[in-house]
């Protein structure tokens, strides 16, 4: 749901307008927690209206919308953005535009990509500044090439090179990215000299809390037992899935049982 002149690396020919026809028809068939969509382009408003009845975050995304076309999305319920300050307006001292909105709104959660493409480190410190260790996720919008060597891969029909670790269209559109998540960890503390317990929100709890997805994002007991277990250097050891051992950097031996009956 995203017009062509913020297509971005989308295949121009999967381009439409909002449809909460079709959002009902996948939610019927696994339910969805969010959409992504430019709120300017027609139907936008009655759209924002509709995922919120059904209990469906509205993001911000790919969009020409204004500062006061996102507040008035905001009124309506829009609480996210999607891949903050990316393929959308931009913070303007005439025009403060959806990345100016989401700075200054406080109950906005704002998704960022830590590295170094998408967002430069002065930027992300702003973020960081503004918004709080409690507003801010962390993403990758990684694609296939992610942990693979540079050279040739595609992205919904399209052909993407990716060199140094860039992913790019042949028009140089950034085309997603590489990143593998830790290292966006990693950045984003470097940049901001955040504590780890604050910045360590943005990996799991913020997404837990601002999708409402339950007993999650905490180890507590009664929770999900999801676990990335990682070391000093924030490098994953360990991969623990509804409570069983999935994957070890050592190749420890997997239990049998389960590591906790299937909840913490």
């Amino acid at each position: 749901f995203f017009p062509a002149s913020c297509a971005g690396a989308q295949n121009p020919a999967f381009l439409k307008n909002p449809d909460i026809a079709l959002v009902d028809e996948l939610n019927a068939i696994f339910p969805i927690k969010k959409v992504s969509y430019a709120p300017e382009l027609p139907g936008g408003m009655e759209f924002t209206q509709a995922l919120v009845q059904r209990g469906i975050m509205p993001s911000g995304a790919h969009s020409e919308a204004d500062y006061q076309c996102f507040r008035q999305h905001y009124q309506a319920g829009m609480r996210h953005l999607t891949h903050f300050c990316n393929v959308m307006t931009p913070l303007h001292h005439l025009r403060f535009g959806m990345v100016g909105g989401g700075l200054t709104s406080r109950e906005v959660w704002v998704e960022i990509i830590c590295d170094g493409v998408h967002l430069c480190d002065e930027m992300i410190q702003l973020i960081a500044q503004l918004k709080g260790a409690d507003r801010i996720m962390l993403i990758t919008d990684a694609m296939r090439a992610s942990a693979q060597p540079d050279g040739e891969y595609s992205l919904g029909g399209l052909p993407v090179t990716v060199k140094n670790g860039k992913a790019t269209l042949h028009t140089g559109q950034v085309a997603g990215s590489t990143l593998r998540y830790f290292a966006g960890l990693q950045r984003l503390l470097r940049v901001t000299g955040l504590p780890l317990s604050e910045a360590i929100k943005g990996t799991s709890l913020n997404q837990v809390r601002s999708l409402d997805l339950g007993k999650r994002g905490i180890l507590e007991p009664g929770y999900s037992a999801d676990i990335t277990i990682l070391d000093q250097t924030l490098t994953p050891q360990m991969t623990i899935c509804d409570g069983v051992l999935k994957w070890s950097r050592n190749d420890l031996p997997r239990p049998q049982n389960n590591i906790s009956d299937k909840r913490m």
